[in-house]
């Protein structure tokens, strides 16, 4: 079976099963996922300095702030590249978090391997008393 296609009976929203990755971020070619981060970084952190910008005036902010004397477009560029780090890096936070794995199920397990003491075993247990 291709995998770009979904297992049958398997749900897009669900995620991936215990132990899985999301293969589909992890095998994407780095210039990808590079371009996935930069480009909704870029366009979020111009329309940001569209409106920080509309609001506030550059200069205004400059003598009340008492920073170096900078041009209008000065303070522009600087207000963008700002917006474009913070929008990037909650771009890369998301990345990163698509892209990690789930543990398997036995990893949550701290004592011993005994199957009797899951929850599955239990939940069967109880559901054969109800039959």
């Amino acid at each position: 079976m291709n995998e770009s296609q979904p297992q049958p009976g398997a749900s897009p929203l669900s995620g991936p099963s215990p132990g899985e990755s999301l293969s589909t971020i992890e095998s994407l070619p780095r210039v990808q996922r590079v371009s996935a981060v930069l480009w909704p970084s870029f366009l979020l952190a111009g329309l940001a300095n569209v409106v920080f910008f509309a609001l506030l005036d550059p200069l205004s902010l400059i003598d009340y702030a008492g920073g170096p004397p900078l041009t209008r477009t000065a303070a522009y560029s600087l207000g963008f590249f700002g917006f474009w780090l913070l929008t990037g890096a909650a771009s890369l936070s998301t990345l990163y978090f698509l892209s990690t794995r789930v543990p398997p199920p036995h990893q949550f397990n701290d004592d011993d391997d005994d199957p009797a003491e899951d929850g599955v075993a239990v939940r069967r247990d109880s559901q054969s008393a109800h039959d």
